[in-house]
């Protein structure tokens, strides 16, 4: 959970001549979006994202159960210029019934740039295939009372319920609201450079307060694709946006990261 994010008209521009920065791609995503309907294809719009393609949901779709020792290992990429941060490791700890599991995580040094903090290392701890007690994953270890759901009972299609909880961060004196709600999309056949996998996409909302009072209005999109075959996901996006209580002109945002399934 970065605390620190810039307004997007003072961010380092990418030295790759394919880079893209922040302005620029959302300079592009508007332009998607404005065309998405639009009968004949540009040729700036190749860079815009392709709608899903979603498959007849399997009738009792297996998970997987996750095996003590194995690791997945995963790449990191900075969607605002495409550029590849490093790699992350989850290694599985402990597993236990409904899908129960404790993962040691370690991530690159940055989430979005290379020289931007240091290698961090924490848990994921699953109390079910379908919540999380403890993860480190948005760039410091947070813990959820009750634990906070990331997917839909029985990998079911369908908006769920708005659910309330709360998370605490190591070294913090009170637990902070957070609020979830999940969509089960539809299931997509994605490629990884693992492999490819049938997928459940999963659309993750959050509204939460922040540690540090500036921050308000916090909100944050996460987009995972669960794979059955695997126990786990094998592609994951988060980013986010909040105000500053000292100008409400501009919109703060989070980073914007994918994580991708390298090997299992």
């Amino acid at each position: 959970m970065r605390s620190h994010a810039t307004p997007l008209a003072h961010l380092p521009q990418p030295t790759g001549a394919d880079a893209l920065s922040r302005r620029d791609w959302l300079g592009q995503t508007v332009r998607c979006a404005a065309l998405a309907a639009a009968p004949a294809a540009l040729p700036w719009l190749a860079g815009c994202a392709a709608e899903p393609v979603f498959e007849p949901p399997p009738l009792q779709p297996a998970v997987r159960q996750l095996s003590v020792g194995q690791t997945l290992q995963f790449g990191v990429t900075n969607l605002y210029n495409q550029l590849v941060v490093g790699e992350a490791s989850h290694r599985v700890l402990s597993t236990g019934p409904d899908g129960a599991a404790t993962l040691a995580v370690r991530l690159p040094a940055s989430n979005t740039y290379r020289i931007d903090g240091d290698a961090r290392e924490g848990r994921l701890v699953l109390t079910q295939l379908t919540h999380v007690a403890e993860e480190l994953f948005h760039d410091v270890p947070q813990r959820y009372t009750p634990p906070s759901r990331w997917l839909p009972d029985g990998l079911q299609l369908g908006v769920g319920p708005l659910e309330a909880g709360s998370h605490q961060r190591d070294g913090e004196a009170r637990p902070l609201r957070w609020q979830t709600q999940v969509e089960g999309q539809g299931w997509e056949r994605v490629r990884v450079p693992a492999g490819e996998y049938l997928t459940l996409r999963v659309r993750r909302r959050v509204w939460f307060d922040h540690p540090e009072r500036w921050r308000h209005h916090n909100t944050r999109t996460e987009t995972l694709w669960f794979a059955p075959a695997l126990g786990f996901w094998v592609r994951r996006e988060w980013s986010g946006e909040y105000w500053l209580r000292s100008d409400r002109r501009e919109r703060e945002v989070e980073d914007w990261v994918r994580f991708e399934l390298l090997k299992a």
